[in-house]
Order: C-alpha cells, then sequence, then structure tokens
C-alpha cells in the first residue's frame, strides 16, 4: 500500500500517512494485547473452577468413604451391644 502511495507522493507528504499507519498499527498492538488478556483470564478462571471441582469431588469420595470405614464396624458394635444389653435386662 505505502508503494503504491508513493508513487502519486513526495516523500516529504508522506510523513501523514506513515503516522496514521503507525497509529493503525498501535491500534491493532494494543486490541490482540486486549483480547490476549481476556482469554488468558478466561482459560485461568476455567482451570480455577476446573480444579476446584476436582477437588470438591475428592472430598466427597474421602467422606463417603471414611463414613463407610467407621460406619461398618460401628454397627457390628451396635449391634453386638444390644445383644449384650438385652440378655443384661433379661
Amino acid at each position: 500500500a505505502m508503494l503504491f502511495v508513493h508513487h502519486f507522493m513526495a516523500e516529504e507528504d508522506m510523513f501523514p500517512i506513515y503516522l496514521s499507519i503507525n497509529v493503525i498499527s498501535a491500534v491493532i498492538m494494543l486490541a490482540v494485547a486486549v483480547i490476549t488478556g481476556m482469554l488468558t483470564t478466561k482459560i485461568k478462571t476455567y482451570e480455577t473452577a476446573k480444579l476446584e471441582s476436582e477437588r470438591e469431588r475428592m472430598r466427597a469420595n474421602l467422606l463417603r468413604a471414611v463414613s463407610h470405614d467407621l460406619r461398618t464396624p460401628l454397627t457390628s458394635i451396635y449391634s453386638a451391644t444390644s445383644v449384650l444389653r438385652e440378655e443384661k435386662i433379661r
């Protein structure tokens, strides 16, 4: 684009064109930086949510397993003590 314009304009008249191309280039670079920043933020938010979800799932699984592991022997102990109490009452 600059070569085409250069054929019809003198070198001293091209300063505004060089300036406007630099401004356009700066605006494009700023837009790319903003978009990249927004995408990075969205990716980090998604990754954080994914990690939090995985952490919550692991916590729930641990609580379920511990609860089951405690409940099973406690049920046997409770049943045995109930039988002993009933026999003691008789």
